[in-house]
């Protein structure tokens, strides 16, 4: 009698523990998901503080951004929103970083925060009795940004951006008599060349290659290229040669070509790939970002980061107005040429580099099969 409920007992705890054991398993299973999310935005985080220390804002800031697009319920989610604000108020960009400090304190505080210069957001509060000029600086963002702040921070240069540059070096705009192509209003301390579409800017007190970059609506990397700098540093009364030409993109799909124009003239050709079984979307659009390597999720394997094998974007990412869609480098340059991609336009590295740094955003892309597409907005 004994030795049945021995053995009944033993079979009662034997299932007690298969059960233990599947019960744990599964837990650890329903975790599996947003264990690995936030183990990968951990190792995205990690990197953009790497790029942060060395000064690399623009990659960064790439990164910081797909944590706060893709992370949400990731402790990392506070930490990129923080950083987000630190990196652009670093990078001379306040309007972003309002953006951003408003975006943390929606979600995490009920204290105003407030970037300051330290690169740490504070409390409104704390901000005033430590750093009133920082304060007063921020203040007067603030009130240039008010109506227009919670835009999308992915969209081209918005009214915010501009409203927010303008409240910070209050330049004054004055009209110019220029021809259709020209911009007809450029800040004061610019002056004409010979050069239609050329202008000359003395560099003013508080200026950077970020506010003058948007203050001309042209990259940061084009300025540095057209006036031979090493570095970002300027000096207050420094001549900058700036290029005021229109740049747009070309893409025939049929032959693979891409044509950069400037101000409406063939100015680079490139031989390119595009999306196969006729991917490739046709029409025309904008870019509405620009991004140096940015983490990438590819579809059916997840967050893949430029320094795996599988990472396809190459040097860098232009995206278009149509989500999914845009002109990126490759890890494999034998590809060009032919229609190969999913969809997207894909360049050798060293020429989709070439692009990037000439256009901004809000740059014309016209993709055709063959055929131009007629652009109702185009002057006849």
């Amino acid at each position: 009698m004994n030795r049945k409920v021995l053995i009944f007992s033993a079979i009662i705890v034997c299932l007690l523990i298969v059960l233990s054991i599947l019960v744990f398993k599964s837990r650890e299973g329903g975790r599996g998901v947003a264990g690995d999310g936030v183990d990968q935005a951990g190792v995205i985080y990690g990197r953009a503080n790497d790029l942060l220390k060395k000064g690399k804002y623009d990659q960064a800031i790439s990164d910081l951004e797909g944590i706060v697009e893709n992370y949400k319920d990731s402790g990392y989610y506070e930490e990129a929103l923080k950083s987000l604000v630190s990196a652009y108020m670093q990078a001379g960009d306040y309007g972003k970083s309002k953006f951003y400090s408003e975006k943390l304190a929606e979600n995490f505080s009920k204290e105003k925060i407030i970037p300051v210069k330290s690169g740490k957001p504070q409390a409104a509060d704390k901000v005033e009795k430590e750093s009133p000029l920082v304060a007063d600086k921020a203040a007067e963002t603030e009130a240039a940004t008010t109506q227009e702040m919670k835009k999308s921070p992915e969209s081209p240069v918005s009214a915010s951006d501009k409203s927010a540059e303008d409240a910070l070096a209050a330049p004054q705009v004055k009209a110019l008599t220029a021809s259709a192509e020209v911009a007809d209003k450029l800040p004061e301390n610019t002056t004409r060349t010979k050069d239609r579409y050329l202008v000359e800017y003395e560099v003013q007190y508080g200026d950077s290659l970020t506010r003058i970059s948007k203050k001309f609506n042209t990259p940061i990397e084009y300025i540095m290229k057209l006036n031979y700098l090493q570095s970002d540093m300027i000096r207050m009364g420094e001549i900058l040669r700036i290029d005021t030409s229109k740049f747009s993109i070309h893409v025939d799909k049929a032959a693979n070509k891409m044509v950069l124009k400037k101000n409406g003239q063939t100015f680079k050709e490139y031989t390119v790939s595009t999306g196969k079984n006729n991917s490739t979307p046709v029409g025309v659009f904008t870019v509405v970002d620009k991004m140096v390597e940015p983490a990438w999720t590819k579809p059916g394997v997840g967050t893949v980061l430029p320094e795996d094998k599988q990472y396809e974007l190459g040097a860098r990412w232009i995206p278009i107005s149509v989500t999914g869609y845009g002109i990126h480098g490759t890890n494999d340059e034998s590809s060009i040429g032919g229609q190969v991609t999913s969809g997207c336009v894909r360049m050798k590295n060293a020429e989709v580099i070439e692009v990037y740094d000439f256009i901004p955003k809000g740059t014309e892309v016209e993709i055709v099969d063959g055929e131009p597409v007629v652009n109702p907005n185009d002057k006849q």
